[in-house]
């Protein structure tokens, strides 16, 4: 840590400036935060470590992590169903797709985003009862010309029934022959009365419990994830402080539903309290907007910092393998100097003397291909179309995340934690 003082002292030009933004993945927070602890029992405030505040975790990590929570969730590759993330998987050949997302992030991102986008598709034909992708609507007709109101209502009554369903408990109704005895009293005499028993036949309607459509709540489940994954990522493009502190909110309840000790559920609660009640509304803002990196001056090009930050050691990976055996420190502290101002040369030289880059060939697939072949196929299984007792083989109990969790448990568990929080002396 004392490193990272230096280095700032020597950006700056001096001791005295403002507080920086730290960060990274989840064990190199909790590190940082435990180094940070323990410097504050110094004298000076310099060796509390004071300028490196605040700290916090990196979003590209934490996508990964929420990928990776994905896969664990819906692929299987004991399921060779239609409609199955596997099954679609070997459908379309995407033979490049690993559940190790952490070595495969890209390929298994890529094919995630297109199995959802199918699934959205194949849920909005059966909303507006399309039997295909070129037929008129037969429900929710819009009206002519369309409002925004309409636009609104109609969507909103779209994620209810097909997003935040829950796991729906189904019954069948049924009409049933029930005996009953119907009691009389009869004066036998004036001073004895019995009593008599008639029966009587009649019929009952009842609601018995049957068997859960697995293949619907697996449909309903990839819209949860999916749509929440798909919303985590625009909003790292176009950042924006509330979007992403609700984003973060449903994503702590899923890693929380899917493992009850989940380190970056604790790191989203840690960044909820700090935000809305530790740091000052300045330092929140910053600490959001800190976390990432707009790469073309966009408005839509911003990506995570430790997105960049990995950019930039592959560039200087690269760079420092030319050195050979003159691999010593000065050498490369003085190489890994220069690899901005490298950059710009070889820019400029290109941009200077006309160069031309030749477009590769692109091995990857055309996902646009792959996503009408998936919507063909759901549109034939009909994930959203009740059939009591469908099931995938390795999906058989499947339930929505956050119904799974115990709301109990989720509230006492912020609870006790929100009180550590108070006191934390490494944030």
């Amino acid at each position: 840590m004392q490193s990272y003082n230096e280095t700032i002292d020597e950006i700056y030009g001096c001791t005295i400036h403002p507080p920086v933004h730290i960060g990274g993945d989840q064990l190199t927070r909790e590190r940082f935060s435990g180094a940070k602890g323990l410097h504050q029992g110094a004298f000076d405030a310099r060796e509390r470590l004071r300028d490196l505040y605040p700290i916090t975790f990196e979003l590209w990590h934490t996508a990964m992590n929420f990928l990776t929570m994905a896969y664990q969730k819906l692929f299987s590759l004991d399921s060779f169903e239609t409609g199955s993330m596997n099954g679609e998987r070997i459908r379309i050949r995407r033979h490049d797709v690993n559940t190790d997302v952490k070595n495969h992030y890209d390929v298994d991102k890529d094919f995630f985003l297109s199995f959802v986008k199918s699934y959205i598709v194949e849920a909005l034909c059966e909303f507006f009862g399309l039997s295909d992708l070129n037929s008129t609507p037969t429900k929710n007709i819009p009206p002519d010309p369309m409002t925004d109101l309409w636009l609104q209502q109609t969507m909103d009554h779209f994620i209810e029934i097909y997003v935040f369903s829950g796991h729906k408990i189904y019954t069948i109704v049924e009409e049933t022959v029930e005996d009953s005895l119907i009691p009389i009293k009869v004066k036998v005499s004036d001073v004895e009365v019995k009593t008599i028993y008639i029966l009587k036949q009649g019929k009952k309607t009842v609601s018995k419990p049957k068997d859960t459509d697995h293949v619907q709540q697996y449909g309903h489940t990839v819209l949860q994830v999916g749509l929440l994954y798909m919303e985590f990522l625009d909003v790292i493009h176009r950042p924006d402080r509330d979007r992403l502190l609700g984003c973060l909110k449903y994503m702590m309840l899923m890693f929380k539903s899917h493992n009850s000790r989940s380190k970056y559920a604790f790191e989203i609660l840690r960044l909820l309290c700090h935000q809305q009640a530790s740091y000052s509304l300045r330092t929140a803002y910053q600490s959001i907007y800190g976390l990432f990196v707009n790469i073309r001056g966009k408005k839509d090009s911003h990506i995570p910092a430790d997105l960049a930050l990995e950019h930039l050691v592959k560039r200087t990976k690269k760079m420092l393998k030319g050195l050979g055996p003159m691999n010593k420190d000065k050498n490369l502290l003085a190489r890994s100097k220069a690899v901005a101002a490298m950059d710009n040369i070889a820019d400029n030289f290109d941009s200077t003397s006309d160069v031309k880059v030749r477009a590769g060939y692109h091995k990857e697939r055309n996902s646009h291909t792959d996503e009408l072949k998936m919507i063909y196929d759901l549109r034939e299984a009909k994930p959203f179309v009740t059939h009591s007792g469908r099931f995938f083989s390795a999906h058989k109990n499947i339930m929505s995340p956050a119904v799974s969790v115990n709301g109990l448990e989720f509230e006492s568990w912020i609870d006790y934690h929100k009180v550590r929080l108070e006191f934390e002396s490494g944030k």
